[in-house]
């Protein structure tokens, strides 16, 4: 199982932007949307600089990356249109208001990442284990985060708080249908991963839910426990909610 790493994770510095590094990639970016998406309307450049921002300026991973989120998007959300802001509906807004993944802003880790809080505990199953209703959750909050260009130059970090965490608050098919999203659709920087509070039985999920987890996102995974000092060479106390020994006071959704 993945142990600590430096505070600075895995991932490569990020490549400083500038306009010539974009005017270099922007077009072949374009182009290699349009000659595998004929009959799409182009999508904005906005959106094809946060997929090269995320994809480390490299236009052809960028690509393909955009064509997964594409069709997922146009799955999860078939009546909203290609780009844009996407408006919650009403089953939506119950997941949102669970509370199981949320933004926390003006909180970064040591690195400048903007900080995602995730709780698995207020994973509430009771209306249907649909995973697409869970993954749409995800996939409209970290459209949400990417509004930020800084987050997409300099990526987030999960911080996980397994509190109070069952059984019941476990899906195989949800989990899997999350990283996903995660992993494959949005153009995300991902820096750490950081578990807080493991409940008795995560060594026995892991071993489910790192199945569907790519080698680069399990080195990303940092077990921490209980151990608030060495969350703190990640988090700066004001970083780092109240429950965990912190002073960031987590908004309710």
């Amino acid at each position: 199982m993945p142990g600590a790493s430096a505070a600075q994770g895995d991932q490569e510095p990020a490549q400083e932007e500038t306009a010539e590094l974009m005017a270099d990639a922007l077009p072949k970016l374009r182009e290699a949307v349009k000659e595998a998406h004929p009959t799409d309307e182009e999508p904005p450049e906005e959106v094809l600089c946060k997929f090269l921002r995320g994809c480390k300026y490299n236009p052809e991973k960028a690509a393909k990356r955009y064509g997964v989120y594409r069709e997922t998007r146009a799955k999860l959300f078939p009546d909203q249109p290609a780009h844009g802001k996407l408006t919650p509906d009403e089953d939506l807004q119950t997941v949102l208001k669970m509370g199981f993944i949320r933004i926390l802003p003006g909180a970064k880790d040591r690195c400048g990442r903007q900080c995602i809080y995730m709780m698995p505990s207020r994973m509430d199953f009771s209306g249907g284990k649909t995973p697409a209703r869970f993954a749409r959750c995800v996939f409209y909050q970290m459209e949400t985060v990417l509004e930020d260009v800084e987050t997409q130059r300099n990526g987030i970090t999960m911080l996980s708080n397994g509190m109070g965490a069952g059984r019941a608050n476990f899906s195989r098919d949800v989990v899997r249908e999350i990283l996903h999203v995660i992993q494959d659709c949005m153009p995300l920087r991902l820096g750490n991963i950081l578990m807080n509070n493991e409940p008795f039985f995560f060594k026995i999920v892991f071993k489910v839910i790192s199945l569907f987890m790519k080698d680069k996102m399990r080195r990303r995974i940092v077990i921490l426990g209980t151990d608030r000092e060495r969350l703190a060479e990640y988090l700066p106390k004001e970083s780092t909610p109240v429950e965990l020994d912190g002073t960031y006071e987590v908004p309710e959704p």
